[in-house]
């Protein structure tokens, strides 16, 4: 959210109330929903929102642009106690509802196009994939709605279940009004975050940050399993993996180590076909302590994981899909590894000789 954003959000008064967000990529089907949401509850588009009064009290819903990501909003009306603020002490968000058109989610979800393609995006050089997007208003969601003409197919909902296993979930399709309405006022109970006043959405947790967060292993299921190992991977085997992954999957995050790059953490993320490797930073064991998290929690975990020899450098990635095949995908990404004794000796070798290891991303083209 921009500046001049935040400075409408503010000059309005409080109310008494919840927000509700609703979304999804538009689609006729999609479309249609949206407007069908509008015609049963109070709602306003975002723009609308921002710069017209609003009632009283009561409810409302929001209906957001695609090229607002429902997580990233979230996280920031409640980073600056925004809703709180702005609707009284105890509001929040109560529900956060997206429209999925089944008849073209498998194509989304296979899509790096990005969204300025469409003209969806906030500019015209709007670069984020159809495919992160739409995964992401999947999983940032307490309620999906699915729409289209294959709304009741079984596969469509084992995909939308794999990626937000407690989401509400209807077919439009079928649905009586009075149904269609219960659906939009049901709201989920949200867990408010430790420490806050107000109701929030902190209670929606995609599957693959419950992993990573996870102070315990996770037994291995069809749908999710995570992958650490205390070694790099080959860069180039890597990229050959990249180039045909396994099609059973449909998410996943985390970060990598490569074996040139001791020095630098890449991020991973995969939303449906389209995979991302980019550089997020040093390691925390190239860090001075001064550095270190000061969370103590965040230290002590650290510390649980650290490696003698490699510190925090590993592969930690969360993987979710549908009918895995989890040891022959563990299987495929350990032949990409390079032995610890290997490594330790090319540690080594930098470290006698002295030069400088890589800290850029120079070369490295994974999508």
């Amino acid at each position: 959210m921009n500046s001049s954003d935040r400075d409408l959000l503010a000059n309005h008064g409080p109310v008494a109330g919840r927000a509700h967000l609703a979304a999804g990529l538009p689609t006729p089907s999609v479309v249609a929903a949206l407007e069908q949401i509008r015609a049963e509850v109070t709602a306003r588009s975002f723009s609308e929102f921002l710069r017209s009064p609003l009632p009283t009290r009561g409810d409302m819903t929001v209906i957001l642009p695609p090229y607002i990501e429902n997580s990233r909003l979230i996280e920031d009306w409640e980073a600056s106690d925004y809703l709180a603020g702005r609707f009284g002490e105890g509001a929040g968000i109560a529900n956060v509802i997206t429209v999925i058109d089944s008849d073209f989610l498998v194509d989304q979800m296979a899509s790096a196009h990005p969204l300025s393609a469409y003209g969806w995006g906030k500019t015209a050089y709007d670069a984020r994939s159809i495919a992160d997007i739409v995964v992401g208003q999947i999983e940032s969601a307490t309620h999906i709605l699915v729409v289209g003409r294959t709304s009741g197919s079984d596969s469509v909902h084992r995909l939308l279940g794999a990626l937000n296993p407690v989401a509400s979930r209807r077919s439009l399709e079928g649905a009586s009004l009075s149904e269609f309405r219960d659906f939009l006022s049901s709201s989920r109970q949200i867990t408010p975050r430790e420490g806050a006043d107000s109701v929030s959405t902190a209670g929606i947790v995609p599957p693959w940050l419950a992993m990573l967060e996870g102070d315990q292993q996770l037994p291995d299921s069809r749908e999710a399993f995570l992958y650490r190992r205390s070694a790099p991977f080959d860069r180039g085997l890597f990229r050959n993996w990249l180039d045909d992954p396994p099609a059973e999957l449909i998410r996943g995050k985390g970060k990598i180590w490569l074996a040139d790059e001791n020095s630098w953490a890449f991020g991973y993320s995969c939303a449906g076909a389209v995979h991302r490797v980019f550089p997020v930073g040093a390691w925390w064991a190239d860090q001075p302590d001064g550095a270190w998290p000061q969370c103590e929690t965040q230290r002590q975990r650290l510390l649980d994981r650290w490696h003698p020899q490699f510190g925090d450098r590993r592969q930690e990635i969360a993987f979710i899909g549908v009918d895995l095949d989890v040891p022959g995908v563990r299987a495929s990404l350990d032949a990409c590894l390079i032995s610890e004794g290997s490594t330790l000796e090319s540690m080594a070798a930098v470290s006698l000789s002295g030069d400088e290891l890589p800290r850029s991303a120079s070369g490295l083209d994974f999508h």
